[in-house]
């Protein structure tokens, strides 16, 4: 599994990061979900200034024994530089890659960006996108949550499969995506479905 994660120039705090069953305690979430995936490779997304800072610097060092490439962004101040972190984000991922993006140090609108970016590698590289997390840091509390977003992708599907629906009267997609959901809540044993 490839992970791709940002780092910035924030003061992080150690925390105990919780997620399921798993759990870390570090200042760098991307430590903590590299070590749980038994991510294959980490691609890191860098500006200039984070890739300086003494952020980058003691994660490289956490990291050792896995496979990084840094990747190089601008800011995000602009549409042009949106597009420009868009693209980089794309070229990546390799066709049919199983993936993981942590938007937990992705500044700005990147968050939002990646959730599109997420969707546009499903349809058009084939790409499994399995999470996107965000280490949801408690100030002053010993844990911190991981979330996992990819309920946003779930609910794009259910949006495409109404859609379709809508315009078709053919409801196969919805059915498809009823199987499908019923047989995850199986598989993960979280009860039956309603």
């Amino acid at each position: 599994m490839k992970l791709l994660t940002f780092l910035g120039t924030g003061e992080y705090q150690k925390t105990t990061y919780v997620w399921d069953d798993h759990r870390c305690e570090t200042e760098f979430v991307a430590e903590a979900l590299a070590t749980w995936l038994s991510a294959d490779k980490v691609v890191l997304f860098l500006t200039k200034d984070a890739a300086q800072h003494e952020n980058w610097k003691q994660l490289s060092h956490r990291l050792q024994g896995i496979e990084v490439q840094t990747v190089s962004i601008p800011d995000g101040r602009n549409e042009q530089e949106i597009w420009e972190i868009f693209d980089c984000v794309v070229r990546s991922v390799e066709h049919g890659d199983e993936i993981a993006i942590d938007v937990t140090h992705a500044f700005r609108s990147l968050p939002m960006v990646l959730v599109a970016v997420a969707a546009f590698l499903r349809t058009v590289k084939a790409v499994r996108v399995r999470h996107i997390f965000y280490g949801c840091y408690m100030k002053d509390e010993p844990e911190s949550p991981v979330i996992d977003l990819n309920l946003l992708l779930e609910l794009l599907d259910w949006m495409e499969a109404t859609r379709r629906f809508k315009e078709t009267g053919d409801a196969r997609w919805i059915g498809e995506k009823l199987r499908s959901t019923q047989d995850r809540l199986r598989r993960e044993q979280k009860g039956e479905p309603r």
